[in-house]
Formats: C-alpha cells, structure tokens, sequence
C-alpha cells in the first residue's frame, strides 16, 4: 500500500525535523540576537527543556544541579541576566552544547541516508539534490 512506500520519506521527515530542531535550540544559545532574530538564550529564560539542557541536568553534579535548578524553577521575571548567563557558560563548559551539535549532526546524517533508501530507485533531479541541501542545510544555518 500506498502508506508503506511513504514510511521511509516520513522517516527522513522525521530525523530531518529532529535535527532541525537541535540546531533550532543550539542557535537560540549560541547565535548573535541580531542575525538569529530571537532573544539570545530565550529558551533559558523560558526554562525550556531542551536536549541541551537535560544532558546539562543529567550530568551536573552538586552543587551545580541545586544552582541550575533554582533558576529554571524561578519565574521569567524573577530570574536576572547574570544567572542566565551563568548557566550557559556552565552548559557550554559541561559539553552539553557540543552533545547538541554532535546529535543534530546524527539526526542529519541519518535523514541523509533515509533519502538514499528511501528514494533508491528514484533518479537522481534537482528535486532530491534541493532535499539533500535542505537537509544539510538544517544544521549549518545561523537564523
């Protein structure tokens, strides 16, 4: 049927969106608010759980964890720019944004090998070289 010859573009679609997103979040930590075009370190901000930060949270020892958690449980207004930027820094020192770009390079690498099974037998056109690029794209784009 139909849905089952779909299963390997939806599978693309899916590591593609994956990975999309990882390099989403790294940007918002990483990239400058002018070129990105969102507040640098929202997702801090907001105490969105990103991959970042859980593998921060997973790894963070004492009394690191206590500190990281008292300002992801602090409301946006109560939290001040200096423990924001605190806990980047302690992010980026605990590898946790270097484990984000490795896995959004997996995820891509992934999506790139579901369009070669997945369109196998398809000839190669302008169509599946924009698809590859897209997906390379993904984790190369700084806004």
């Amino acid at each position: 049927p139909l849905s089952e010859e779909l299963l390997p573009l939806t599978e693309l679609g899916f590591l593609a969106g994956i990975a999309f997103q990882i390099q989403d979040d790294l940007l918002n930590l990483e990239a400058e608010e002018v070129l990105y075009g969102k507040e640098s370190a929202g997702d801090l901000w907001e105490g969105k759980r990103t991959v970042m930060l859980l593998h921060f949270m997973r790894t963070a020892r004492q009394p690191l964890h206590s500190q990281a958690l008292r300002i992801l449980a602090a409301q946006r207004r109560a939290k001040r720019a200096e423990d924001i930027a605190w806990l980047l820094g302690a992010m980026i020192e605990a590898g946790s944004l270097e484990h984000g770009r490795v896995l959004a390079r997996e995820y891509s690498e992934r999506a790139l090998e579901a369009d070669a099974r997945a369109l196998a037998s398809a000839e190669d056109s302008d169509d599946r070289r924009f698809l590859r690029e897209m997906i390379k794209y993904v984790i190369e784009r700084v806004k």
